[in-house]
């Protein structure tokens, strides 16, 4: 088996929520964000395709083509809420105009970088696509936020942790450096770089979190954590299975 580290994130939440995904595999529809944020990687995905394959940056109608392409397909299997597809289409088309102007400068060498590593003690692997390595070596992952994201924020963040220790497992080296490329939709939407470094300490420490993470997981450790933002029922999917649970 192997475990990523979106569902490292998820367990680390809610273990309980993490059963419903991953283990028992109880699909429910995506919040609209979610989406959103599926329709902006697929966008990114297609603007790297493009430049990789010497076609350069796709023009603006074949990407809002491929947004409402995208939206469709995912239309019944998406929990819109407030939200609407037209509403959706019209902020990714937005995003991908302001990240059209900011890619130009990259230089990409692979997108959906992937990783696997095998540990000699533990009977699973971990599991990792960097979003984007640049040929400077740089790593980069895209983000559609509502929010510039505070830089401790990014030093902290175990997505890109994970990134930087996926590179030096394949590359045999550090990353350059780290960075969240994000487009904030909010009154004003905006393009927003946010750089970041990870040292042999960094990884190191990691390793060991990522020994207890993945024991606890493949060991069946399950409880719902209730203290926070994501449990309640309009911001988990599975709370009424919890509820009926676990009362």
């Amino acid at each position: 088996m192997h475990i990523s580290i979106s569902e490292i994130k998820c367990y680390l939440q809610c273990p309980q929520q993490h059963y419903f995904r991953y283990v028992e595999k109880i699909k429910k529809p995506s919040p609209a964000n979610m989406t959103k944020g599926i329709v902006y990687d697929s966008i990114t995905r297609l603007f790297y395709q493009r430049m990789l394959a010497g076609r350069g940056i796709p023009e603006e109608e074949l990407v809002k083509s491929a947004i409402m392409a995208e939206v469709n397909r995912l239309k019944d299997s998406t929990d819109w809420q407030k939200e609407t597809p037209e509403k959706v289409i019209e902020q990714v088309t937005a995003a991908a105009k302001l990240y059209r102007e900011a890619v130009q400068e990259i230089k990409p060498k692979t997108y959906q970088d992937r990783f696997e590593v095998a540990f000699d003690n533990r009977p699973w692997t971990f599991l990792g696509f960097m979003d984007l390595v640049t040929e400077d070596g740089e790593v980069v992952d895209n983000k559609l936020l509502t929010r510039t994201p505070p830089q401790a924020d990014v030093d902290s963040d175990l997505q890109l942790t994970a990134y930087a220790f996926g590179y030096w497992h394949k590359y045999g080296e550090l990353p350059k450096a780290l960075r969240l490329d994000c487009v904030i939709l909010n009154k004003t939407p905006k393009f927003v770089r946010v750089e970041t470094q990870r040292t042999e300490a960094d990884i190191s420490k990691f390793l060991r979190q990522l020994g207890a993470w993945g024991d606890m997981i493949t060991g069946g450790v399950v409880y719902p954590n209730p203290n926070g933002w994501w449990c309640g029922p309009k911001a988990c999917a599975y709370f009424e299975e919890c509820k009926a649970l676990w009362g």
